[in-house]
């Protein structure tokens, strides 16, 4: 009975475990790069994937929508300089995306939850805090050590 109970809590333990996935580039206006730790900086193409630690940079004119998560999207504008810090999905369809606004300014949205998935948060990092979200859309602009927060709807802390 021992080892049975042992099993179990094993098994729940293990569909609870989170794991690291990439983001998908939905849409592209304009020309953006990409650069890896440690490589080089590339074009960037709609349906690329982009890495934990990849910084997004979009020139002026130019946009990139990424989908880190099944309910997320991540609008990169003009101008900006985002890294893509990781995002984490349980089996459950819990989302935890995590990025950081070097320069300029990103728009976060999280999709109603139809019922069939798992929560979603999405914290955003610039040089002077964090901005968390669970539901609703925001606007991160990071310029000269300061940032503003425009909430769109939902629930944002900062």
């Amino acid at each position: 009975m021992a080892v049975l109970i042992s099993l179990l809590l094993t098994g729940l333990a293990s569909q609870a475990r989170a794991v690291a996935v990439t983001a998908r580039v939905a849409a592209i206006k304009g020309s953006a790069t990409v650069s890896t730790p440690g490589g080089r900086e590339t074009p960037l193409a709609q349906g690329d994937t982009v890495r934990a630690g990849s910084v997004i940079s979009c020139s002026s004119g130019s946009g990139v929508l990424l989908r880190p998560a099944p309910r997320v999207a991540v609008v990169v504008f003009m101008s900006s300089k985002v890294r893509f810090d990781g995002t984490d999905m349980t089996s459950g369809g819990q989302a935890d995306v995590r990025y950081s606004i070097l320069v300029g300014r990103a728009m976060f949205t999280i999709e109603p939850n139809a019922g069939n998935g798992g929560g979603v948060h999405v914290s955003v990092s610039t040089d002077v805090g964090t901005v968390d979200g669970t539901r609703g859309s925001g606007t991160v602009n990071c310029e000269q050590e300061r940032t503003s927060v425009a909430v769109g709807e939902g629930t944002t802390d900062v």
